[in-house]
Parts: structure tokens; sequence; C-alpha cells
């Protein structure tokens, strides 16, 4: 079973169907991989003849249990990412606000580092978990930022670096609309970062990743404006 829930969340395929009976339609691709491994294997088989003529009370293939297996792998799997980030010792972040279905403001961790324990050193980058916020200031963000690096043993002190995708986000919605003016856009992006002082550490404006957003929303608005003249000439 914990094969199955480790393929599923791989693949990031969903585990419940419409019903949670077993040998039936529409019954989720848990419980179908689960007959279908009971194919050939005698003991998955002898413990769905046991679940279905009710010989025993805990089959282990309701919905619970999965959300357990799932809980406990993502664990092991943050666990095994926060080893490597200690031995990395420094690390950046990158955040991102956006809200979920229900409208709740959810803050994407993400963790970027140099992992060394491999021949080749390389730059790893995890999403680690999303994060509640009802505060999306800076002051917000970096007291929420603070929790989690302390529930997961991370020193604050060997944060080098860190990234707020939001504003960015911003500056998008504001391309999309019919003014499409470049000069407020950027003065919105700088706004936007210097304006929150996140970790209360002033944005240099000539910062490389700065630079390149400016220069692809420049890009934006050339090919936007060049597009509309061509359509009115």
């Amino acid at each position: 079973m914990i094969a199955i829930v480790k393929r599923l969340a791989i693949n990031t395929l969903p585990f419940q169907g419409d019903d949670e009976r077993l040998n039936v339609e529409n019954n989720g691709m848990f419980l179908q991989m689960v007959e279908i491994v009971s194919e050939f294997d005698p003991i998955m088989t002898e413990h769905l003849r046991r679940a279905n003529a009710k010989e025993i009370q805990y089959t282990y293939l309701g919905k619970k249990i999965q959300n357990q297996l799932i809980e406990l792998l993502a664990n092991e799997v943050r666990s095994a990412i926060v080893k490597k980030v200690k031995h990395a010792k420094y690390f950046a972040v990158i955040l991102d606000c956006i809200p979920d279905a229900s409208y709740e403001e959810q803050m994407s961790l993400i963790v970027l580092f140099v992992d060394d324990l491999a021949n080749l050193p390389t730059v790893e980058e995890h999403w680690l978990e999303f994060l509640e916020v009802d505060d999306t200031t800076g002051l917000g963000l970096t007291t929420e930022l603070q929790k989690v690096l302390i529930k997961l043993d991370l020193d604050i002190d060997d944060l080098r670096g860190q990234g707020l995708l939001h504003a960015v986000n911003i500056v998008s919605k504001f391309l999309q609309t019919e003014s499409m003016d470049i000069d407020h856009a950027i003065d919105l992006f700088y706004s936007c970062i210097c304006g929150k002082k996140f970790l209360e550490i002033e944005v240099d404006q000539h910062l490389s990743p700065i630079n390149y957003v400016t220069r692809k929303i420049k890009r934006v608005s050339y090919v936007v404006n060049r597009k509309k003249k061509l359509l009115s000439s």
C-alpha cells in the first residue's frame, strides 16, 4: 500500500473516486491499484477476501489511512530536504502568496541551496510546504517565515537570499489592463519589493533579478504596443 501511495503521489494522481467500495466503478485510483496488485499478490488477495467477507474490522483501505500514509511520506521527504539544507548551511527562500479555492491566502515556501553531497555540486530547489497567512505585508510574511524556520530547525542567520513572486504577479495583472503604462508598472514593481522591506533588508535596485524582470516587462510592453499599432494601421 505504501508503494501505491508513493506512485500516485509522485505522478500527482488523485487517490479517491466517487465510491469507497472495492470492485465498483469510479472508486478511485488507490483502490483500483490495490485491486490490480491483488491479481498477482496472494497476501493482498487474502486481505481483500477477508475485507469483503467482513472478517476483519480494519481494512486499511479508507481515506483516513491514505491521508496518514501521505502525511508520513511527506514528513520523511521534508526531513530529507531539511537535512540537505543543514549540510549546505547557507540557503535562500522564495515566497509566493496566492489564494486557494476557498479564497484563503496561502504562501508557498521554496528553498534553494547548493548540494555538494554528489560528485558535482548542484543548486537544488525544493518546495517545502504551504503556509496560511492573514497578513501579506513584509512584516506578516517575515513573521510566518520565522515561525516555519523555527519549526524546521533552520537558522535564519544562514538565510542568504529571498524572493517575492507576489510582486511579479501584481505587475503581471497590471500589465493585462488596457492602459499598459510601462513606467507605472516598473514603479509598481519596485514599490512592491522595496516597500515591503522584506526581512528589514532594503532591496538594491541594481540587483540583477530586478533588472531581468524589468527588461521582461519592457519587452512585453513593446510587443503589445507594437501589435496595437499594426492593428490600428
